[in-house]
């Protein structure tokens, strides 16, 4: 009965012994897993990290490790199952950083919060600008922008009744992720268009002068070319507006540089002689009145500046040599701004 005694206690000793080891292997595991979720660094900088679609899950963490985003493989295991993430890991392109805690890393992969490019499109830029930007960002070919951009069948599908995407795209900051299609990237810059076209009521103002949007956008599109100076803006349109009542030819050097313009050539800093004789849909000292459409992407104080032009005769104005514009309204004013001008450029030239 001793024995018997002596083994059933052994055996109740053996078992709390037993629990001790188990407790604390387990514990001294979940300890190492918490250590291992804690940051790679205090490293503050970023690396990108492209999750493809059907990624297994063997091969994420694998890539987040040599990344250097995560610690360990079989803590990033521990942290999907405790979030009962298996099938919610989101494709997608990430930046991520070393100095995150493994939760911090699931939480944006589980909610999809992928990085965002932000596109800066600048007031007077036009579409070989945008597709060269766009390009660069490797968001999508320069071909496949400037191809949509003339497409007859997505130019009806977005309410542009003209030949080009060209005016329409609103000068703004936009957000895209990578792989976003060119049709998505267009459509939200022609969505900004129309917002700020309807919201400032500029088609009630167009239809009141007889003007289609394209009309509007054509001669919002050259003020924005002529000059940067805001309050200068009226005072161009009404050079424009004036020459147009006149039948005189609008005489507008940025729409000779758009008419030469191409996909092999989507840039010129300089015009010749030879290219105001050049005759193009846009040379407007070849051809009567406005040229064929737009020759950039207009900002709102353009768009007002066509539909309210100052009331003054100007019909002339050149450049000064401060950036800002001399306004004539006869042609012997003009030409003696015109010498001056050049006086002023020649005196800058030879130091005086």
């Amino acid at each position: 009965m001793e024995f018997m005694s002596d083994f059933k206690g052994f055996l109740l000793k053996g078992r709390w012994i037993w629990l001790f080891l188990s407790l604390t292997a387990v514990f001294l595991g979940l300890a190492f897993l918490e250590y291992e979720k804690r940051p790679v660094s205090d490293d503050k900088g970023t690396v990108l990290l492209e999750i493809v679609p059907g990624m297994s899950l063997s091969e994420i963490p694998a890539l987040m490790y040599q990344k250097g985003v995560i610690r360990n493989r079989w803590a990033f295991y521990w942290g999907v199952l405790q979030k009962n993430a298996f099938h919610r890991i989101q494709a997608g392109e990430y930046e991520l950083s070393p100095s995150m805690t493994l939760n911090e890393v699931l939480d944006i992969l589980i909610k999809g919060l992928v990085k965002r490019y932000a596109v800066v499109v600048p007031e007077g830029f036009n579409v070989f600008d945008i597709a060269r930007r766009l390009n660069e960002m490797g968001l999508c070919s320069s071909s496949a922008f400037l191809r949509i951009s003339h497409d007859p069948e997505f130019l009806r599908r977005v309410g542009v009744d003209a030949d080009s995407l060209e005016g329409y795209l609103f000068p703004d900051t936009y957000w895209f992720v990578k792989k976003t299609s060119v049709e998505r990237i267009a459509e939200a810059m022609i969505r900004r268009f129309w917002q700020v076209w309807n919201e400032n009521g500029y088609a009630t103002r167009a239809r009141s002068m007889d003007m289609r949007v394209k009309d509007v956008l054509t001669l919002a599109s050259i003020i924005e070319k002529e000059t940067g100076i805001r309050e200068e803006r009226p005072l161009v349109s009404a050079v424009l507006w004036n020459r147009l009542r006149k039948g005189m030819p609008l005489q507008a050097d940025p729409t000779v540089i758009y008419g030469l313009l191409s996909e092999d050539e989507p840039a010129r800093d300089t015009i010749t002689a030879a290219d105001l004789r050049t005759p193009t849909p846009y040379n407007t000292y070849v051809i009567k009145g406005m040229p064929k459409g737009p020759i950039c992407n207009p900002g709102k104080a353009s768009i007002e500046a066509a539909l309210s032009p100052a009331d003054v005769p100007y019909l002339y104005f050149v450049a000064q040599a401060d950036g800002s514009h001399h306004f004539s309204s006869d042609l012997r004013e003009h030409n003696a701004a015109v010498y001056r001008y050049r006086r002023e450029l020649a005196d800058k030239d030879t130091g005086h």
